[in-house]
């Protein structure tokens, strides 16, 4: 499964909306590179301008790792695929469709989020643009404190999706807003998300790592992912 490393969202932590305010630098590559050492496959940067964004992108690009950018605004989103480490665009819906023709352009992967969208528009598009690449389709993860329905109704659309035969990706961290123990609520969300087979996921990779390796070890029987997992232990603890 694709780890996306949620932690340099200006939206969501204040530390980072400073950092990118004040262009510090060292802040900016140190968060990122803790994410990377917690295994993120993309850092995802998000940031309210454009001007904030390019900054980060070029300030993230430095460790040479796969960079998600994630906006509403297209116009952003497409300006950001000119860089070569961005890989990832998160993400696109039923009116920004247009984005597959920059996107297969530039080679990058891409989250369609089906907020008031289906998943037959968004392939119909792809397929007008001659997108070949990965789509990773978001269900949307809602706070449950606002629909206490709402994980069963999400393991619902998410499995539906898996049944097509359709990769798969959910920003984990929203099922917890507004309640206590969020990082529980997140771990088990995140595990049966995996169970049903997620192929991505938004998370703060420091805090779901051990949930995302543990499951891994535990559907494998081959031993493989059990030595993954005993080497992340010993690469974090210095015992490598």
């Amino acid at each position: 499964m694709k780890v996306i490393g949620e932690c340099l969202n200006t939206m969501a932590y204040s530390r980072v909306k400073d950092a990118v305010s004040d262009r510090n630098e060292e802040y900016i590559i140190d968060t990122a590179r803790e994410m990377i050492n917690h295994g993120a496959h993309y850092i995802d940067v998000h940031a309210r301008n454009l001007e904030d964004m390019i900054w980060l992108v070029e300030t993230v690009s430095q460790l040479r790792h796969p960079v998600s950018v994630d906006h509403s605004d297209p116009e952003i989103l497409v300006r950001c695929m000119e860089y070569g480490e961005v890989k990832l665009v998160n993400s696109i819906n039923c009116e920004r469709t247009h984005i597959f023709e920059q996107a297969h352009n530039f080679g990058v992967d891409v989250i369609a989020l089906l907020h008031n969208c289906d998943p037959d528009t968004v392939l119909k598009a792809a397929e007008e643009a001659g997108y070949r690449r990965t789509i990773y389709f978001d269900p949307v993860v809602m706070p449950m404190s606002v629909s206490p329905e709402e994980p069963e109704k999400l393991l619902s659309r998410h499995l539906e999706l898996k049944r097509r035969g359709l990769h798969t990706v959910a920003g984990i961290s929203n099922i917890s807003y507004g309640m206590p123990e969020g990082s529980a609520l997140k771990a088990v969300l995140l595990v049966m998300l995996m169970n049903q087979g997620l192929d991505a996921a938004i998370v703060n990779p420091s805090e779901m790592l051990w949930y995302i390796r543990a499951f891994q070890a535990l559907k494998d029987a081959s031993g493989r992912e059990t030595m993954n997992y005993i080497k992340t232990y010993r690469s974090l603890s210095g015992r490598e």
